[in-house]
């Protein structure tokens, strides 16, 4: 006795396939509608092009109080103020991270900017690892602020 056959259950193979072609039409057409679906919900480039602008503005924004920061804390290339320099450090950090994290947005939109924009933060970074003398902090941070600029479409 077939798995198929039970007690006076008979399901041919005409049922069986059947079943098949019917649950093969149901993802055909579930994939089609979702893909439809999606394509339709998607945020045009213009949305796109604001989002990365406005995402870039804060993280300039925030950024901006690590040079007075900075510049209270290493006055002459010593740390003078710990906690002034750990909160310049720590504005320096969020927005390297926040680049980093936006970078699927951000490079598609603009690669070269964001490229730059990275590098130049990078540096930034670099430079607070280690306290570097004010005018050399002042350089690099100009490099980068000028770079998110770029990026929010200043």
């Amino acid at each position: 006795m077939s798995a198929w056959q039970g007690e006076g259950i008979d399901i041919s193979g005409r049922v069986i396939a059947l079943f098949a072609v019917v649950a093969v039409l149901a993802l055909v057409v579930g994939f089609a509608v979702g893909t439809f679906l999606g394509r339709g919900s998607a945020p045009d480039l213009a949305t796109l092009a604001g989002q990365a602008r406005a995402n870039a503005a804060v993280i300039e924004a925030r950024l901006a109080p690590a040079k007075a920061k900075y510049d209270a804390a290493v006055p002459d290339g010593t740390i003078d103020d710990p906690t002034a320099y750990a909160d310049a450090q720590k504005r320096i950090t969020g927005a390297r991270s926040a680049l980093t994290q936006q970078k699927d947005l951000f490079t598609a939109l603009a690669p070269g900017a964001y490229a730059r924009a990275l590098a130049a933060v990078n540096a930034l970074f670099a430079a607070s690892s280690t306290p570097v003398p004010p005018a050399e902090f002042d350089r690099r941070f100009a490099e980068a602020d000028a770079a998110l600029a770029v990026l929010a479409g200043k």
